[in-house]
């Protein structure tokens, strides 16, 4: 900013400084007119003269006094433009402290980055990692587990609906053997058979059992008509049946 105002005055003092040149040559000139004819003046030609030549007296002191001021102007100038260019060399010098420093912590700050970095890469894959990964494991059991749970109650409730399913095909079972007894003479069914399959059934167990069917002796009796006679047959046996009582699976 100096240096831009030290530049203006300098501009200002040199067209100064031209102006009283051109004022002071402009007077010499009618000066150096008034000579050439001087045997030829007349009263006025000497008054024009003597003003002239005391014009030419103030107008050199004015061209020096512009001669002395353009030229403290360009000293002052260069003053400023020496100083202009000294702060700017310190500030060039300044900066470059400040880019070697920046430099050096960068540096000195890369390599900090780069062991923070790596202890960080050390502390995940030995310590984080593996927490991650039995707590990942711990949630999957968890979860495994509950859906085992799920499936097994799933399938306790199944095969609970499907012995339910068996009990009161056991007792429809029961109750038609019973009424096949009811409505025979003889009964059918042995009843310590219907006995152990009742108490099969309120214990909720299935069994196999091969039990006889007790088949009373009847007399059979064929009579054959003949035309005048009557013919009596004996009586035939009938052998013990043995019959198995039908699972599930068979009704």
């Amino acid at each position: 900013h100096l240096f831009e105002s030290a530049r203006e005055q300098v501009q200002a003092a040199k067209q100064t400084y031209a102006t009283a040149i051109e004022t002071r040559s402009n007077t010499q000139r009618g000066i150096n007119e008034l000579l050439q004819r001087k045997h030829l003046w007349t009263s006025d030609d000497v008054t024009k003269f003597t003003e002239l030549y005391r014009l030419e007296h103030q107008h050199a002191q004015a061209e020096t006094a512009a001669r002395e001021n353009y030229q403290i102007c360009e000293k002052q100038m260069d003053r400023e433009y020496m100083e202009l260019a000294r702060s700017i060399m310190e500030r060039y010098h300044e900066e470059q402290l400040w880019s070697d420093k920046i430099r050096s912590v960068s540096t000195y700050g890369t390599w900090a980055l780069m062991v923070v970095n790596l202890v960080l890469f050390v502390m995940v894959q030995t310590v984080f990692e593996p927490h991650k990964r039995k707590r990942l494991t711990d949630r999957f059991e968890e979860l495994l587990v509950a859906k085992v749970n799920e499936e097994e109650e799933k399938f306790r409730g199944v095969f609970d609906s499907l012995n339910e399913k068996d009990r009161l095909i056991m007792q429809q079972q029961l109750a038609l053997m019973e009424t096949v007894n009811g409505l025979t003479e003889h009964p059918l069914f042995d009843e310590d058979l219907i006995h152990v399959l009742k108490r099969s059934a309120s214990e909720n167990v299935i069994p196999a059992i091969e039990a006889p069917i007790s088949l009373v002796e009847q007399p059979i009796m064929e009579q054959t008509v003949t035309e005048q006679t009557v013919t009596e047959q004996p009586t035939m046996e009938q052998p013990n049946v043995i019959a198995k009582v039908p699972s599930l699976a068979d009704w």
